[in-house]
């Protein structure tokens, strides 16, 4: 019996709707459309550029996804106002280029292992997409050279090295070989990095930042293993690694930086595997070994202390000598010959009587450690048992000798960048510790800068600002399991006052460790997670002159 004609034309009118409906959704999943993400807020980018809205990145090449979402900025109705967006949730490895004018960072494609590097400038502009990685986490260690111009980074599993302009407009491809280390020499002109060569061999090359032909600077049999560009960037100094009997030893070399005859630098000396060097700050010597030290360019060492001696463990890896700021004298620690009783010593660069700092050692004790104080003619050192768990009593002494001065401190201790304060830790009665500040003269009593730490919380850690006119600490509560959750920023004079907490946090944002300042020291960058879904966001804080947060 024949179908009537009205019911033949809507069985065709429901075919061609269910086709149509089929070639919509495959051309909508074979095709990357633009989506708009939350946008930064505007304040920070303070332009036109601010109300473009975030789109994807483009697809990384090779990648099998489909799709790749933005990466996404924070609810902004999380966010207090003066809390200004620099990077997106998810971005890590941040850094402040060194002029101070951009912000650099890598951000995750959300939901997926991929990677992308970006450059915000901070007076004003949306963000730059830098590169995209086709692989999980193919973007290591982006390093910002010192003219503040170009972004150099390499991969893994793609290979390569690269030198992206910092505003995204030049990218260049240095080598397409495997990469293993890298370093920007000073003067922004030249990178040198351990990778195969075109052979597949690996060594050490240089090659210029804005492109050229890699220059081989170690030979076929030398393996690589730490290298360092001279301050003036003309020459590398590097260590290779040889068999010596049944032991591996350290050989010292110098090169040229755009390639030329290399020189042996530690003839005679035997160097064990974890040995390191020092350039000096002028670029024309190398320290080795038990405080040998020779012309960068070769000839014939001398040695700088007779306490240095063989068996000392005088230049390690674990305790290195460290130079003077000012470059006039040279502090190591080293011990009887069995390596016991370990002191602190000083001696001038230019030769001349060594001395001991630290006073009177007891039974089984040792310096543990030392650092400079900002002033450079200080020195702060622990000296205890080094076989007990830390924390050490710690001193301070002048690096041309005299009476080291015990200091109060528990855990850590920092001086202000004017060397005229240091502010300490000492354990408190809850969590955490309480901090202090104290004129470097002692004539004075401690000021405790942490009476504002909330209920059950203590102080995490402290830093104080450039300007050495305040503190910003972290507050910590416990997480649960014994883990801490840092939970506050506040902001103190040095000389003690109120401190007020200047991240506008409340008992569920966190805080994660990514904490510094910018160039102007009035502003700071922090890692924040303000809605509380585990995804922190960079933010930047201006310290003054905006009015302080309630």
């Amino acid at each position: 019996m024949p179908k009537p004609p009205q019911l033949v034309y809507l069985l065709t009118l429901v075919l061609l709707f269910v086709l149509s409906a089929c070639i919509n959704s495959s051309d909508r999943f074979e095709k990357y459309p633009t989506r708009k993400a939350p946008q930064p807020i505007s304040p920070l980018l303070g332009s036109e550029e601010a109300n473009r809205p975030v789109v994807d990145a483009p697809l990384p090449v090779g990648s099998t996804q489909s799709r790749l979402r933005a990466p996404e900025y924070e609810d902004p109705a999380s966010v207090p106002p003066w809390a200004r967006p620099v990077a997106p949730q998810g971005s890590y490895n941040s850094y402040l280029s060194p002029d101070g004018r951009y912000f650099v960072y890598l951000a995750r494609y959300p939901g997926t292992f991929l990677s992308s590097l970006y450059s915000v400038p901070l007076a004003g502009g949306a963000p730059v997409l830098l590169s995209s990685s086709d692989v999980d986490g193919d973007i290591f260690y982006p390093t910002i050279t010192a003219d503040s111009t170009h972004v150099i980074y390499y991969g893994s599993s793609r290979k390569g090295l690269y030198s992206v302009s910092i505003t995204g407009t030049v990218h260049l491809t240095l080598t397409s070989h495997s990469i293993y280390e890298m370093v920007v020499s000073a003067d922004s002109e030249w990178v040198v990095y351990l990778g195969e060569g075109t052979d597949g061999k690996s060594a050490l090359h240089s090659i210029p930042v804005r492109g050229g032909d890699p220059i081989r600077l170690s030979g076929e049999a030398m393996q690589s293993s730490r290298f360092q560009i001279v301050p003036d960037s003309r020459t590398v100094v590097f260590a290779t690694v040889r068999q010596d009997g049944f032991e591996q030893v350290i050989d010292l070399h110098s090169v040229p930086i755009d390639g030329g005859e290399i020189a042996h630098l530690n003839v005679g000396s035997r160097l064990p595997l974890d040995s390191t060097f020092l350039v000096t700050s002028d670029g024309k010597s190398v320290i080795y070994g038990n405080l040998y030290i020779i012309p960068v360019g070769g000839g014939v060492p001398r040695q700088l202390s007779p306490f240095a001696h063989e068996g000392s463990v005088a230049f390690n890896s674990s305790n290195p000598p460290q130079i003077s700021p000012d470059g006039s004298r040279v502090l190591f620690l080293a011990g009887d010959r069995d390596d016991r009783n370990r002191a602190l010593f000083s001696v001038p660069l230019a030769g001349g009587e060594t001395l001991q700092l630290n006073g009177l050692l007891g039974d089984g004790e040792d310096v543990i450690s030392f650092s400079f104080g900002p002033d450079g003619q200080s020195v702060l050192y622990e000296q205890g048992l080094s076989y007990q768990e830390p924390p050490y009593p710690v001193y301070r002494v002048d690096i041309a000798g005299g009476t080291p001065f015990p200091l109060p401190a528990w855990k850590w201790v920092r001086f202000s960048p004017d060397g005229r304060w240091y502010v300490y830790a000492m354990p408190s009665e809850g969590l955490g510790s309480d901090i202090y500040s104290l004129p470097v003269s002692g004539e004075s009593t401690p000021i405790q800068l942490n009476s504002s730490v909330p209920v059950n919380s203590g102080v995490e850690s402290a830093w104080v600002n450039p300007d050495s006119q305040s503190v910003i600490y972290a507050t910590s509560r416990d997480a649960g399991g014994g883990m801490p959750l840092i939970n506050g920023l506040y902001r103190v004079p040095i000389e003690g006052g109120e401190a007020i907490e200047v991240t506008g946090v409340d008992g569920q944002d966190r805080i994660y460790s990514s904490f510094f300042f910018g160039r102007d020291s009035q502003t700071f960058f922090a890692s924040m997670d303000y809605d509380g879904n585990g995804s922190p966001a960079y933010y930047m804080y201006t310290l003054a002159p905006s009015p302080a947060p309630q």
